[in-house]
């Protein structure tokens, strides 16, 4: 069922961002996280769903933007919106690697019983306190136990693995958008290679310039590889070389 709740969304997706009568005719880009729980541990099997307002043309020339209120015009159930991207970002993070229930809901685990604490969705989150069975709490429980290797998170359109790297980067030259690194990205990214004799000395000229990039000159670091600040300083890339 679960996979089919996956291909359900994808293909509904994918069918809406398609169809001329949206004005968007393109391939979306999403991620799909699969949510299985309800404050009472109760099985609610469904998809949330993280996509950009607009599509990717199927000659990949253009990005379409959607409309500022809405992506596709349809009537549905739907919260009330976030306030911006951190805060959708911060909901979602909330279960992707988390488990039915937290330690803390927990009050008391005594005869054969397990009392835990919830938000009563249906009277303005109310918190109010449960007491079950222990092999039904453990029933419960157990229904959101995923099969092993089982992928509750999944990217699909121009966010699919085989496509993003390519595709992120077209569409932040045709929507004018340039990649923003941090200071600690930048410096992460520089400590990767220069600590690695293997990944340094296999650079082609695409990473040789890409590292470079992200390399400040000038500075010495006493844990890289010998050798390897001088191999960056040069002003032309001098080949591959073997440290």
């Amino acid at each position: 069922m679960l996979p089919d709740l996956f291909v359900a969304v994808k293909e509904t997706v994918m069918s809406f961002s398609a169809d001329p009568q949206w004005h968007l005719e393109g391939q979306p880009g999403f991620m799909l996280i699969l949510h299985t729980w309800s404050q009472t541990l109760i099985d609610h099997f469904h998809i949330r769903c993280l996509i950009p307002g607009g599509v990717l043309s199927f000659d990949k020339t253009r990005w379409h933007q959607s409309g500022v209120k809405f992506l596709f015009r349809v009537e549905s159930y739907a919260k009330k919106p976030f306030t911006g991207p951190k805060q959708v970002l911060e909901y979602l993070g909330r279960y992707t690697h988390r488990v039915a229930i937290a330690n803390q809901r927990i009050r008391d685990i005594s005869s054969g019983t397990v009392t835990f604490t919830y938000k009563d969705r249906q009277n303005g989150n109310i918190p109010r306190q449960m007491t079950l069975a222990a092999t039904e709490f453990i029933r419960r429980f157990l229904l959101h136990v995923l099969p092993w290797g089982f992928m509750k998170i999944r990217y699909y359109g121009f966010l699919a693995n085989t496509n993003k790297k390519k595709a992120v980067l077209l569409i932040r030259r045709l929507i004018g958008v340039a990649a923003t690194i941090t200071r600690r990205e930048k410096e992460t990214l520089r400590r990767y290679f220069l600590y690695d004799r293997k990944l340094l000395s296999e650079l082609s000229r695409c990473g040789w310039k890409a590292l470079k990039a992200f390399y400040t000159t000038g500075v010495r670091d006493s844990k890289a590889v010998p050798g390897a600040d001088d191999y960056l300083a040069d002003p032309d890339y001098p080949g591959k070389a073997n440290f």
